[in-house]
């Protein structure tokens, strides 16, 4: 049986206790979408996320739907709520619009 090897590692005897540097603080992430600086998911930043729980069967034609006319479930909704709320007298923006509009992906 042989004798276990020391790490050839030294660590310091003395610590330095004087505070750190501040940190920058973390930048509003809408001025940087505002400034023309491209984030990764600048829509996701720029909304406010919401849950809605269907039933099964009603998601499930909803999206049959929206297949069957090439469009995505999201502006079915959103259209949806756009013509409840004007109904009602309620006028406001409800889709945000994209800083960069996407690109073709089926050409």
């Amino acid at each position: 049986m042989s004798r276990p090897v020391k790490p050839n590692v030294s660590y310091p005897t003395t610590f330095d206790l004087r505070p750190a540097e501040p940190v920058a603080q973390p930048v509003n992430r809408r001025e940087v979408v505002d400034t023309g600086a491209r984030s990764r998911r600048p829509l996701e930043e720029l909304s406010k996320p919401t849950v809605v729980y269907l039933h099964p069967d009603g998601k499930r034609e909803l999206r049959r739907w929206a297949i069957e006319q090439d469009v995505k479930v999201h502006d079915l909704m959103l259209e949806a709520l756009q013509e409840w709320a004007e109904r009602r007298g309620i006028q406001t923006t409800w889709r945000v619009e994209p800083a960069v509009q996407p690109r073709n992906r089926r050409g």
